[in-house]
């Protein structure tokens, strides 16, 4: 048991929330979602099906886990702040303002750096709605500063990149070509574009002569998900806006690390193909929730899949097979 679960005197047992709490049995879909439950149903129960932890009537497991979700990594809160930024620069481009690349700097780095000086070292009950996510270090650990001055210098390297980018510059030199609705909203969109009650984010959408244009800002590396992943923007977007199957729609994945732009385009049958898939990992997620609704435990419905993955697992607190194996 994790000093964690001792300190709080908690249950690793879903049983003793079930008296005041109800788990999670409306799923939406997600392509995060269908990933997480293919790596560990575990972490997909602590993920996806407890609600209402913000309550602090909540009991503690439903609470823990609530704040757990709060947490992330240095990588993927610096690629929050490279979004934010590059939306901002955006927007100032669609008012007719010229976005200047020194002062985004700098403010980016200002706002990596807050969350960075509050660590993770605080204390789980701390972690309350509204505050900027925090840096999940390995069990509780001070951030590491070379760790946190790779970050910033990355910042400003993926600043640069994007600003110097022949498409980047296309776009802030024809800024009405952005379709502001579909920039980088705070909040997914919701809808049923797949098929299936779902939730997208889009980082930009461009319309021109000839196509529409679906752009994606990446600070990580290339993946084989992306193609996938793009697919369902494309067909999001295009029953979104109602456009006919004739009409061209192509998927930027920009990778900052690199410089390097993938362009993505798909015919009827991989949208065919996708949608049957989303179906069916769908379907997977209802009869999840309701063999978990039957069950007197219902946590006990989720196996877990101990191995590498849990080293990033935020729920390495709460669950015990990482105790167990997963170190």
């Amino acid at each position: 048991m994790s000093k964690l679960l001792k300190q709080k005197n908690m249950t690793t047992s879903y049983q003793a929330t079930t008296s005041s709490q109800k788990w999670n049995s409306q799923p939406t879909y997600s392509s995060q979602r269908e990933q997480v439950l293919d790596e560990c149903p575990k972490r997909y129960f602590y993920q996806y099906m407890i609600p209402g932890g913000w309550d602090r009537a909540a009991p503690s497991l439903v609470q823990t886990a609530y704040h757990l979700k709060q947490l992330t990594t240095e990588d993927m809160y610096l690629g929050e702040v490279v979004h934010r930024r590059i939306r901002k620069i955006l927007e100032e481009a669609a008012a007719g303002e010229v976005p200047n690349l020194h002062t985004h700097i700098l403010t980016a780095k200002s706002e990596f750096r807050i969350p960075v000086a509050w660590g993770s070292v605080l204390p789980l009950e701390s972690l309350i709605p509204g505050r900027p996510k925090f840096i999940c270090q390995q069990r509780g650990t001070e951030p590491n500063p070379h760790k946190v001055a790779e970050c910033l210098t990355k910042i400003e390297a993926c600043l640069h990149t994007f600003m110097a980018m022949p498409q980047v510059l296309e776009l802030l030199s024809n800024p009405q070509t952005l379709l502001l609705e579909f920039l980088d909203p705070k909040r997914p969109f919701f809808g049923h574009e797949l098929g299936v009650p779902a939730y997208l984010k889009l980082d930009a959408v461009s319309r021109h002569t000839a196509e529409f244009r679906i752009w994606d800002w990446k600070t990580g590396s290339e993946s084989s998900s992306h193609r996938t992943k793009g697919l369902m923007y494309e067909i999001f977007l295009r029953r979104r806006l109602g456009l006919s199957e004739n009409v061209s729609i192509r998927v930027h994945y920009v990778y900052l690390n690199s410089g390097v732009t993938k362009i993505f385009t798909y015919d009827d049958e991989e949208r065919a193909d996708r949608l049957v898939s989303i179906s069916e990992a769908f379907g997977e997620f209802e009869r999840l929730a309701r063999k978990a609704e039957a069950a007197p435990d219902p946590a006990a419905v989720f196996r877990s899949f101990p191995g590498k993955q849990c080293r990033q697992c935020p729920f390495q607190f709460i669950c015990p097979d990482f105790v167990k194996e997963g170190r």
